[in-house]
């Protein structure tokens, strides 16, 4: 995943094993499935382990963590990635930072801004959904691909010290054209 990103692991200071394992689970959507693999977790169901690992890990009002399973069980396996959620909440409790998800979402949401600006700027005309950005089916739009959409996001994630993963719905977003697979 980083060599498909042109980054090499040296090329991002401070990096350990568990932010990579952390960052390629859930880049390929499969950390649930890891956390669901733990034998303290096994019958629950995932709906259950997903909302109680948000309020212990990512939400919880406690910082030392005392009694929360959940959070002990993400600890034993992303212990450099809690300590980054707990000083987070830490500072947000101190009044020194936004809330973790109100920090992501607007992060999120500057660089699909971003994006749209630049193709906007290019005279393409595209909306946003949330995440997604939607090509309309007009003239104005023939000459833009998916692959250009990608590398504009790319750049905005470098810019800013990240990498993104993209994906494409060609027939979702362009029902009467062809494109060979």
């Amino acid at each position: 995943m980083l060599e498909d990103s042109e980054i090499t692991y040296s090329d991002i200071p401070g990096l350990k094993q568990d932010h990579l394992l952390y960052i390629y689970l859930t880049s390929i959507g499969k950390f649930w499935d890891f956390i669901m693999l733990q034998d303290e977790l096994k019958g629950e169901s995932r709906e259950i382990v997903k909302e109680s690992m948000f309020q212990e890990v990512f939400y919880s009002k406690s910082l030392r963590g005392k009694n929360l399973s959940y959070q002990k069980n993400f600890k034993k396996f992303f212990p450099s990635v809690f300590k980054m959620i707990l000083k987070q909440r830490r500072d947000f409790r101190a009044g020194l930072d936004t809330h973790l998800a109100n920090k992501l979402m607007s992060l999120e949401s500057e660089i699909i801004q971003s994006v749209l600006s630049n193709l906007f700027e290019e005279g393409f005309n595209v909306i946003n959904i949330h995440d997604a950005i939607v090509v309309l089916d007009t003239v104005d739009n023939l000459k833009l691909t998916p692959e250009y959409i990608q590398e504009l996001i790319r750049f905005e994630f470098q810019k800013k010290h990240m990498f993104a993963s993209t994906k494409v719905d060609y027939y979702k977003y362009y029902p009467n054209r062809y494109f060979p697979k």
